[in-house]
């Protein structure tokens, strides 16, 4: 939904957005090894290793910017003639 909400109702493209997508890039860019001892670290400390809540959050901090990106290109490519039509015929 952010992804749709991002594409189609403020379709310019202004610096926060550019900074996001870049953050976004980069979380995918960067090697999981590079980031491996770091969260080990973090999840030793907050006593997370181990548990279903550390592995959702882990997961989920790895799959949502790729789920983002996807469906950003996705809705780039739709028309925006499209979404006027289906305004149209209600």
């Amino acid at each position: 939904m952010a992804a749709h909400i991002d594409r189609r109702e403020r379709p310019e493209w202004t610096p926060g957005k550019a900074i996001l997508y870049g953050m976004l890039v980069a979380t995918i860019a960067i090697p999981g090894l590079v980031t491996l001892r770091p969260i080990f670290l973090a999840y030793e400390d907050l006593r997370l290793l181990d548990t279903h809540i550390g592995l959702i959050l882990l997961l989920a901090a790895e799959f949502i910017p790729v789920a983002f990106l996807t469906m950003f290109s996705y809705f780039k490519a739709i028309p925006k003639e499209l979404d006027e039509t289906a305004a149209v015929d209600g």
